[in-house]
């Protein structure tokens, strides 16, 4: 490493890569560091009274530009997309099946209805016929 006095002079150094739950995968990344953010990075150590505290590793201090957010977050948005379309398909045909479910029911309980409309109304008329048939022969014994 060399130290120049252009403020975007970068180097490349190697940090352990890790998983998406923070565990160590054993293989090395080449990260890319600006001298001037290295340089106020400790320099805020240093002015804070931590710098002799500091066992981490080195962390921008100026905020991301959004070139970077975007490149770093770009595949995670197009997952993001991909499970948010296949959860729409799995929900629009579970919406499907859950309708043409419902429509089943509807019309076995209009059927089941339909035809116990039929037979109570044969038994009404069975009734009726045989409350006629009751009524003529009070009358015929009277």
């Amino acid at each position: 490493m060399f130290i120049t006095n252009n403020p975007d002079a970068q180097y490349e150094t190697e940090e352990d890569e890790t998983d998406d739950q923070g565990n160590p995968t054993g293989q090395k990344e080449k990260i890319e560091v600006e001298i001037g953010e290295f340089l106020q990075f400790f320099w805020q150590k240093k002015e804070s009274g931590q710098l002799s505290n500091y066992e981490g590793e080195f962390k921008s201090p100026r905020d991301p530009k959004v070139e970077e957010v975007l490149d770093n977050n770009l595949p995670n948005l197009f997952e993001i997309a991909r499970v948010s379309a296949n959860f729409s398909n799995a929900l629009t045909t579970g919406l499907e099946n859950l309708t043409k479910e419902v429509e089943s029911i509807r019309q076995h309980v209009q059927a089941n209805m339909s035809s116990q409309n039929s037979s109570l109304q044969l038994e009404i008329q069975q009734l009726r016929q045989s409350l006629a048939d009751l009524s003529q022969e009070i009358h015929r014994r009277n």
